[in-house]
């Protein structure tokens, strides 16, 4: 009895680790983005389209490379490099002000990158896998 019990426990974990590489795996390549959420203040803010060359681009590395500031919540393009933490979620932009843009939240969901920002009100960016690669990123 305890050998399965013990079985059935490392057999769960392995399976959760698994699925921990598997999300960053996704993550994995270039991502252009193609909405945004900005709520008015009233929480009727839905993700509308956007027209936009902002791209981002993650590394197996653990560090990314962007057209467009990440800690800004605009479709703005400019070049932008940092890190990321795959366990935590959060992207590390180095270059943001203030230090709450440092850290900014982010998830993968039905193959959409969402990327959370800290405002008083709900925005947040959403961006479409355009490449599995990392290397040629869009000026």
């Amino acid at each position: 009895m305890k050998f399965r019990i013990l079985t059935l426990l490392i057999i769960t974990s392995s399976c959760t680790d698994q699925s921990n590489l598997l999300d960053t795996n996704d993550l994995i390549g270039q991502w252009q983005l193609s909405e945004v959420l900005a709520d008015p203040g009233d929480g009727s803010g839905t993700f509308q389209p956007v027209d936009s060359d902002k791209t981002i681009a993650f590394r197996l590395d653990n560090t990314y490379e962007s057209n467009g500031a990440i800690c800004k919540t605009d479709a703005m393009t400019g070049k932008n490099i940092g890190t990321y933490d795959p366990e935590k979620q959060i992207i590390n932009s180095p270059g943001c002000s203030p230090d709450a843009f440092r850290d900014i939240g982010y998830d993968l969901k039905d193959g959409h990158l969402f990327i959370y920002y800290p405002c008083i009100e709900p925005c947040a960016q959403k961006f479409v896998k355009i490449s599995d690669s990392s290397i040629d990123l869009k000026d």
